[in-house]
This record gives C-alpha cells, structure tokens and sequence, in this order.
C-alpha cells in the first residue's frame, strides 16, 4: 500500500473489502467464535488508520456493511454473514462505494444517512446507471441537507482492463461496431451515464 500511495501520490486509497465470505470461520484457530461484525470492522479500521499516517484517504466497497436478507440482495451484492452492524463500527471519513449491477437500489441513502461520503457505482447496464443517477440526485435535492453533502456522485467500473475499455469506448464514440462482450457494455454504459451527467436533471 505504502509502495503504491508513494508512486501515485495518492490523496485516496481503495482498500477493497468487497464479498469477503469467510470470517469467523469454526476451523480458524486464531478467530472462531467471534463477532465477524467486529473482526471486519477492527480490519477496516487497522488499514484507515495506516492509510491516514500517511496521508491518503480511506475508499472500499460497501457491500459488507449492507444485510443481505433484509435487503433482498443476497450474499454478494449484501452481506449474509454476520458482517452489517459494523457500518456502526468504523469511523464516518471512509468513502463507500456502492456497487450494484444488476438493479438500482435504495442503499446509497442508507449510507449518507449514517454519515458516509459515497460514489454509487454502475458496470455494464445503461439503464442501471442511470437509475442509479437518478438516486444520486434525489439525494441531493432531498430534505435532508446532511445526507445530500454525503452524495459525492458516481464511480463507473469495468471489469475489463484499461486497453479493452478505452478500445471499445473509442469505437462506441466513432459510431463503428462493438463487440458483445463486458468491455462494450461497460463503454456504452459509462457513455450513456455520463450523457445523462452533463444533461441538466429533468
């Protein structure tokens, strides 16, 4: 991490934590027993607390800090695993990305409404994002000025590399033909977000 912040000169770091499914596990020596929610926590904060010292801001996925039952998005995009209560567990300057790919949902307000800055974060489907978007939006001109300040806007990811994104978003921008594959869907996705970015909101 410190290799990395000093190459790039990093101000923000992403430290990842996305689907981490084994925690607390009955055949773990040093951590069987305990509270994942606590576990995943104290992790979360051992790296914001290295990546403050020197100097770079902490990102992650949110995903384990989401209840996958009672949000109805399963143990992927959610957490079924004991992990959610420690979104009350770790300190409010993270930045939480918000990944959901296949539909929109109402967890972006959940974490403004805890004090968290987020970027709501789309993949391959236009319509998705775009929804998603709308979200961002809503937050902004909603009645809670505290949650708007929190709604930092959108983070297009891709899954692809940068060389298979940037070849494919160049043929979608020069109207020629695209592939049917993840790079194509993620450039016609972020064109048509950031379409929709610069249109004044209806």
């Amino acid at each position: 991490m410190d290799e990395l912040a000093r190459a790039c000169e990093a101000k923000a770091f992403h430290i990842g934590m996305d689907e981490v499914f084994i925690l607390a596990d009955p055949n773990c020596p040093r951590c069987k027993g305990k509270n994942p929610a606590q576990l995943f926590a104290d992790e979360v904060k051992t790296l914001r607390a290295h990546l403050k010292k020197i100097g770079s801001r902490t990102w992650m996925w949110g995903d384990r800090f989401l209840e996958g039952k009672a949000t109805g998005l399963g143990k992927w995009e959610a957490s079924e695993n004991g992990t959610a209560s420690a979104i009350d567990l770790v300190p409010k300057d993270i930045v939480i990305c918000d990944w959901h790919y296949d539909r929109s949902s109402e967890t972006p307000l959940l974490f403004a409404k805890k004090g968290f800055d987020i970027v709501v974060c789309p993949w391959r489907k236009s319509d998705v994002a775009l929804a998603q978007l709308a979200e961002v939006r809503a937050i902004r001109g909603g009645d809670d000025p505290a949650a708007a300040r929190h709604a930092l806007g959108m983070l297009q990811t891709t899954w692809c590399g940068l060389p298979p994104f940037a070849k494919a978003y160049r043929a979608q921008e020069s109207g020629g033909a695209t592939e049917k594959d993840a790079a194509a869907e993620s450039a016609n996705c972020f064109a048509a977000l950031f379409k929709a970015i610069r249109e004044k909101p209806q």
